[in-house]
C-alpha cells in the first residue's frame, strides 16, 4: 500500500519551525493590539458569491485559482482565498460596523490553486487587518506605518514600501477609458487572456504577470496620477507627506496594482532583499467601496495581509541560523521507577508556577536521560533517586559548570521562581 502524503502545494510546519510560527504570531498579536486591533476569525469556508463579489470575477484569483465545489445540498461553496472579503461579511452580519471606527486583525490560512513556490503554496497562511469608518488618508498613512514597524519589530531591517494610488471612482472611470483607448494600439502584442480583459475589466491589464504585457504597460500604457481628480490627488499626497513626517520611506511605484478589484485610492506593498525576485512580504490598501457594494452603507476601510510563509523565510535568512527548539527550563532525572512519579509529582508543581520541564515519563537508563537532558538544552538537571529520597532532597546538577547542590521540594519551587 502507497504512503499517504501531503497534497502538492501544501506543508507540515514542525518543530524547531513551529517554535518561530509560535514566536512570531504572538508578537504580531501585541503589535496589533497596541494599535487598538481586535482579533476576529472568520470560516475557512464561505459562500462563492461572497468572493465573486467583492474580489471581482474577471480576477485570476476567481478564474483560475479558487477551490470552490458544491456542498450536498447543491450549494457553490468556496475555501476562503482571502481575508478581507471574510472579515466585511461579518463585521455586516453581526451588525460591528456604525458610527465609531472599528479595527480587526485575523491570521490563518488560505487557499488559491496555484503554482507552489518558495513561500507560495496552495494552502497559505495569511495576518492582516482592517479598519472600518474613516475615509482618512491619515489612516492610510497609519497603517503603513504600522506593517513598516511590525517588520523592525520582528528584526526585519530595510524594508521598501512601494505606494501608489487609484483614485476615486472618477478617477479610475476616466483612466479606465484612456487606458482602453491606448490599450487598443497594442492589441496583438497583449498575451490572449489580456486581449480578453480589456473589454470585461481593462484594470486587470496591469496585473498580469506576462513579461512582455508588463513591459507594454511600463512604456506604452498612462499612468493613473494623470488622470487623477483634485480630491484624489490632495488624498493621495497628504499620504505621503504624513509619511515623510513619520520618517517612512517609499518609492512612488506608478505600475503598482493589486490583484483584487475592491481596491481605491492607496495602495501599497511592501518588500525585502532576502526574498530574492519574489520579494514582496505583503501589502494592501483602501477599499471604500466594498461594504456598500455587498449591501451596506458606504464605508470607508483601509488594511493590509501578510504572506506568512515569506515572512518566515525572510526572518531565517536574517537571523542566519535554522531556527532551534525552546530549551526547556530544566531536565527531571529518574534514577529508579518510583522516582518517575515522584518526578511527576515535581514537574506538576514546576509547571504550574510556569516553568518548563522536561522528563520521560518511563523508565531509562541514566546515559540516555542525560543525552536528552543535553538534547533539551535544559541548563540544569534535577536528580532523583534512592539516595535522594532518603533524604528528602533531589539534587540539582548545572549542565554547563557541572556544579552540584541539594533542595527540597519547597526550595526547588523558589528557586525557579527566583
Amino acid at each position: 500500500m502507497n504512503e499517504i502524503q501531503s497534497l502538492r502545494g501544501t506543508a507540515d510546519i514542525l518543530p524547531p519551525q513551529s517554535a518561530l510560527w509560535n514566536e512570531v504570531e504572538r508578537k504580531v498579536a501585541e503589535h496589533f493590539e497596541r494599535y487598538g486591533y481586535e482579533l476576529i476569525r472568520t470560516p475557512i469556508i464561505e459562500q462563492s458569491e461572497l468572493f465573486l463579489r467583492s474580489i471581482g470575477e474577471d480576477t485570476d484569483i476567481v478564474e483560475k485559482e479558487m477551490y470552490t465545489f458544491s456542498d450536498r445540498k447543491g450549494r457553490s461553496v468556496t475555501l476562503r482565498p482571502e481575508g478581507t472579503a471574510c472579515v466585511v461579511r461579518a463585521a455586516m452580519q453581526h451588525e460591528l460596523l456604525g458610527q465609531k471606527i472599528r479595527k480587526f486583525y485575523y491570521m490563518g490560512p488560505m487557499f488559491r490553486y496555484e503554482r507552489p513556490q518558495a513561500g507560495r503554496q496552495r494552502q497559505f497562511n495569511q495576518l492582516g487587518v482592517e479598519m472600518f469608518g474613516t475615509y482618512s488618508p491619515l489612516a492610510d498613512a497609519e497603517t503603513i506605518s504600522m506593517m513598516v514597524r511590525l517588520f523592525e519589530m520582528l528584526g526585519l531591517k530595510g524594508v521598501s514600501v512601494n505606494i501608489n494610488t487609484l483614485g476615486d471612482k472618477e478617477s479610475l472611470e476616466k483612466y479606465r477609458a484612456v487606458l482602453r483607448e491606448r490599450a487598443r494600439a497594442n492589441f496583438d502584442k497583449f498575451c490572449p487572456d489580456c486581449q480578453r480583459r480589456m473589454e470585461k475589466n481593462v484594470l486587470r491589464l496591469l496585473d498580469c504577470k506576462v513579461p512582455s504585457c508588463k513591459e507594454i504597460f511600463q512604456n506604452d500604457l498612462p499612468a493613473i496620477k494623470d488622470c487623477l481628480t483634485d480630491e484624489a490627488k490632495a488624498h493621495y499626497e497628504t499620504v505621503l507627506k504624513q509619511l515623510d513626517l513619520m520618517g517612512i520611506k517609499y518609492v512612488e511605484t506608478p505600475q503598482l496594482v493589486r490583484g483584487l478589484d475592491y481596491y481605491t485610492h492607496t495602495i501599497f506593498e511592501v518588500t525585502h532583499n532576502s526574498l530574492g525576485s519574489q520579494d514582496a512580504l505583503g501589502g494592501g490598501g483602501r477599499y471604500n467601496d466594498l461594504v456598500e457594494s455587498m449591501g451596506g452603507a458606504p464605508t470607508g476601510a483601509v488594511g493590509f495581509a501578510i504572506g506568512e510563509e515569506r515572512l518566515m523565510i525572510a526572518l531565517a535568512a536574517v537571523r542566519g541560523e535554522e531556527e532551534k527548539a525552546k530549551a526547556a527550563d530544566v531536565f527531571l532525572v529518574s534514577m529508579d521507577e518510583e522516582a518517575i512519579g515522584e518526578n511527576l509529582v515535581l514537574s506538576d508543581a514546576l509547571r504550574t508556577a510556569g516553568i518548563s520541564v522536561a522528563l520521560l515519563p518511563e523508565k531509562a537508563s541514566a546515559k540516555s536521560q542525560f543525552r536528552q537532558a543535553n538534547a533539551s538544552g535544559a541548563p540544569c538537571v534535577l536528580i532523583r533517586g534512592g539516595d535522594e529520597r532518603g533524604k528528602g532532597i533531589w539534587n540539582l546538577k548545572m549542565m554547563e559548570s557541572g556544579e552540584q547542590k541539594e533542595f527540597t521540594k519547597e526550595e526547588i519551587l523558589s528557586f525557579f521562581k527566583e
